[in-house]
């Protein structure tokens, strides 16, 4: 998608809440592979077999 110049000035002031200024670029322009990211789909089973014993 196109940027969008004022949306990413409020983007980065919310994100630089969370996280070091030096890591912005890599979080907004990192994508997973279309199977998605292996290790958040690892953490998402552990919390689904703890929470719902599946």
């Amino acid at each position: 998608p196109a940027p969008i110049n004022q949306l990413n000035e409020i983007f980065i002031k919310e994100i630089t809440k969370l996280i070091d200024k030096s890591e912005i670029a890599s979080v907004i322009g990192r994508y997973d592979s279309p199977r998605g990211n292996a290790e958040f789909i690892k953490a998402l089973s552990i919390m689904f077999n703890k929470h719902y014993k599946w």
